[in-house]
């Protein structure tokens, strides 16, 4: 893990983790996605999007200035939207691209996390937060 990944883990992805076990013991129903597909005019170097980089695109950016998105960012920003209306509207959610059912979030079992990639949906296992939980627990003072 590089120091990129260690910051994000702290600053993001740990907290949000720490969010949804607590909301799925106390019985929510909670689905995980994480948004992979960087847009074509994102200003960060990573490989993958930056944080809040879903934010243009599942608010339409890529229609509202074409000249600045590719067909690619414009179908993902399609994909966003669906996915979000439909699990809104129906409580459906896509396939993922093996043809598995998007796995919901169990504090007793665990879940990996859904990735949106450009080609769809796939899995990733979540990185392990107990350092950071550990971490955080001695400065708390607990």
């Amino acid at each position: 893990m590089g120091w990129k990944e260690l910051i994000g883990d702290i600053l993001f992805r740990c907290p949000m983790q720490f969010m949804w076990e607590a909301l799925s013991e106390k019985g929510a129903n909670v689905y995980l996605q994480e948004i992979w597909s960087k847009p074509s005019f994102s200003v960060f170097s990573a490989e993958y999007a930056g944080h809040a980089e879903d934010v243009f695109m599942l608010f339409g950016y890529s229609f509202l200035y074409p000249f600045l998105a590719t067909d690619e960012d414009r179908d993902t920003t399609l994909r966003m939207i669906r996915t979000l209306a439909d699990f809104a509207w129906e409580g459906k959610l896509p396939s993922l691209e093996d043809g598995s059912d998007w796995p919901k979030y169990s504090t007793s079992a665990g879940s990996p996390v859904v990735q949106q990639t450009d080609s769809g949906y796939s899995i990733e296992e979540p990185r392990d937060c107990e350092l950071i939980r550990f971490l955080s627990s001695i400065i708390e003072g607990s």
